[in-house]
């Protein structure tokens, strides 16, 4: 007989963020090794899995098809029907209420969803055509678009910052952070670990963020973070997402309910009409 295998145990790796990582711990994690930074061969196959490291979107916003947009909705579609029976029956009081109420709230709609794509195509525009990078332990200059998590970046002041990157060699370094955190002074970076794993973004000062820009020092830091994973870009990411949310069970029980009240609106029309030979009385 044979006796009862043992159950594997599951063995859970506990995956720290990079703030709380230190170097050596980084260049393992990212595979790298910061004296000579990647090969061409390397970041190229990293572009390949990671993407390019820019904004994802439709680029600039476009106000016609924004406007469109919020008039295609079941509730605006209703209340033009509504403004079309007004019309027809030559109520014009109620006509011009209904309108009114379309022109309202088409307007809210759409100052906030253009003000969301502009928010969006400046952040696409915030960064630095280019960034120096350690490269086979070169140093060379490469479109921003090809970092790669791993690469050695080089910053010094003036520079916007390509991508999210942990500090591993600062001199006097500042950065100016406000997109971000809002915080209106320069920060003085660091590269000490921190243990805190809930630490505000604000106070992770071994971390240098995308789209940010150094204000005084320089620096050598690895890249762990690039295009929409960064934080600018999960900023990004949420506009998007508030612009294409899903609907909620509530907004899909109202649309359900339109739906139901379009139909009886319309039967309730025709019945009266029909009542009448379809002659239509201005009282």
């Amino acid at each position: 007989m044979f006796g009862k295998a043992k159950a594997k145990k599951t063995v859970v790796v506990e995956t720290k963020p990079y703030h709380c990582m230190n170097i050596e711990r980084i260049q393992s994690e990212l595979d790298v090794n910061v004296t000579t930074g990647l090969t061409p061969s390397d970041a190229e196959q990293r572009l390949t899995v990671y993407g390019l490291n820019e904004m994802r979107g439709g680029g600039r916003p476009s106000a016609f098809k924004i406007l469109i947009r919020q008039l295609a909705n079941l509730m605006t579609l209703i209340l033009i029907a509504a403004v079309a029976i007004a019309f027809a029956i030559k109520d014009w009081i109620e006509a011009g209420v209904v309108i009114g109420v379309i022109v309202l709230n088409t307007a809210v709609g759409f100052a906030q969803e253009f003000k969301a794509e502009k928010t969006m195509d400046s952040l696409r525009k915030m960064t630095s055509p280019t960034s120096r990078v350690l490269r086979s332990g070169h140093q060379i200059v490469v479109p921003t678009v090809d970092l790669v998590p791993g690469d050695v970046i080089y910053l010094e002041s003036g520079d916007v910052v390509g991508a999210d990157c942990r500090l591993f060699e600062v001199f006097n370094l500042e950065t100016d952070e406000a997109l971000l955190t809002g915080e209106a002074l320069p920060i003085p970076k660091t590269v000490d670990t921190f243990d805190d794993v809930e630490l505000p973004l604000g106070d992770r000062i071994n971390l240098s963020f995308a789209s940010t820009t150094v204000t005084k020092g320089r620096a050598k830091a690895v890249i762990y973070a690039t295009g929409m994973s960064s934080e600018v870009g999960k900023i990004a990411k949420k506009l998007m997402e508030t612009n294409k949310a899903k609907k909620t069970p509530l907004q899909k029980a109202l649309d359900k309910m339109s739906w139901v009240l379009l139909g009886v609106a319309i039967a309730s029309m025709l019945i009266v009409f029909g009542a009448n030979k379809f002659k239509i009385k201005n009282e």
